[in-house]
């Protein structure tokens, strides 16, 4: 019974789902990324490239970032 408190839509005592409302995280889920061009230029020198990632909001205020460095490949 908890379980189906989080669920949108779900009426468990008057037995109707509405199946056109979508959570937040389900419309995240079905979104899509543009891949980046194949590159043949690589970096002779430490912090010469750096690659960046930012992901979030998750819990209104933490975020996720990704640094890694293009010569050496570290994260």
């Amino acid at each position: 019974m908890q379980a189906t408190k989080i669920v949108s839509g779900v009426d468990l005592k008057k037995g109707t789902k509405n199946l056109n409302k979508c959570c937040d995280v389900c419309q995240r889920a079905k979104q899509t990324e543009n891949k980046f061009p194949i590159s043949d230029f690589r970096a002779s020198d430490a912090y010469e490239l750096i690659h960046c990632d930012l992901w979030g909001p998750i819990n209104e205020a933490s975020y996720f970032l990704t640094i890694i460095d293009d010569y050496s490949r570290v994260v």
